[in-house]
């Protein structure tokens, strides 16, 4: 796993201006299961949306970030969910 300031990289990257701070959290937060201590792969394979020990592909990974976007309109939500699905790399 990639320490944060690796994602924050890559968000900066991914940004065509200067990254919200609720981008730059969303971009972590996959990895904020670790906090708990003994994670499972399993239990990291959750955050990041795997199933069956296989990435979604790109356009359900897109359809999942289309559906978590859609469920509040609020900025902060939106920069969010764009940070944590930037996470993968695959938007």
């Amino acid at each position: 796993m990639p320490y944060p300031m690796v994602h924050f990289a890559i968000a900066l990257e991914l940004c065509s201006r200067t990254p919200s701070s609720s981008f730059l959290i969303g971009s972590i937060a996959p990895d904020a299961v670790y906090v708990s201590g003994n994670v499972t792969k399993s239990e990291k394979g959750i955050t990041h949306f795997v199933c069956e020990d296989r990435f979604p592909s790109s356009e359900k990974h897109k359809e999942r970030c289309q559906y978590y976007l859609n469920y509040n309109v609020d900025t902060n939500w939106t920069e969010y969910i764009l940070g944590y699905f930037a996470h993968s790399g695959l938007l």
